[in-house]
C-alpha cells in the first residue's frame, strides 16, 4: 500500500503519508507529532482524507516494507522486523503470517523459489529441445 494509492488534500496528511513511505516503522505518536496533532485528531483526520485507517494503512505499509526487505535482500528475519518497528520477532512472525499466510522464512523462501523457477524451466526447455535437435539428426 503506497502513497501512491491513497490521495489526500490537507497537506499534513499528505506529509503523514510521505513520512509513512519513507519510515513504515514510525509510530502513530511521531506522526502526530510530525504534523503538530494528537494521535486521536490525526487519526480522525486520516481516516477523513483518505477512508482507511491510520493504524491499518501503517500495519499494511510494515508488512509491504518487510515483503520486499525478505524479497531483495539477505538480512536477516530479526533485522527486517526491528527495522519496521517490531522489537518483539515472534510478534512480527504472528502478524506477518496472518496477512502473507506464510512466516518470514517461508514467505522468502517461495519468492526465491519464484525467481529461479522460469531459469530452470527455460534451461530444461532449452537441453530437451538440443535433445530433440540431435535424435532427428540421426
Amino acid at each position: 500500500m503506497s502513497r501512491c494509492n491513497v490521495s489526500a488534500k490537507d497537506i499534513r496528511i499528505r506529509r503523514v503519508l510521505s513520512r509513512i513511505e519513507e519510515t513504515p516503522q514510525a509510530s502513530i505518536q511521531d506522526l502526530a507529532r510530525l504534523v503538530k496533532l494528537s494521535s486521536s485528531r490525526l487519526g480522525h483526520l486520516f481516516k477523513a482524507e483518505t477512508g482507511m485507517e491510520l493504524r491499518h494503512f501503517l500495519l499494511e505499509a510494515k508488512l509491504q516494507k518487510a515483503a520486499k526487505l525478505l524479497r531483495n535482500t539477505d538480512m536477516q528475519i530479526k533485522e527486517i522486523s526491528h527495522t519496521i518497528g517490531y522489537h518483539h520477532v515472534p510478534s512480527f512472525d504472528r502478524i506477518f503470517r496472518k496477512k502473507f499466510e506464510l512466516s518470514p522464512a517461508d514467505y522468502r523462501r517461495q519468492e526465491l523459489e519464484t525467481i529461479s523457477e522460469p531459469r530452470e524451466a527455460v534451461l530444461f526447455e532449452r537441453t530437451n529441445h538440443t535433445e530433440h535437435e540431435d535424435s532427428e539428426k540421426c
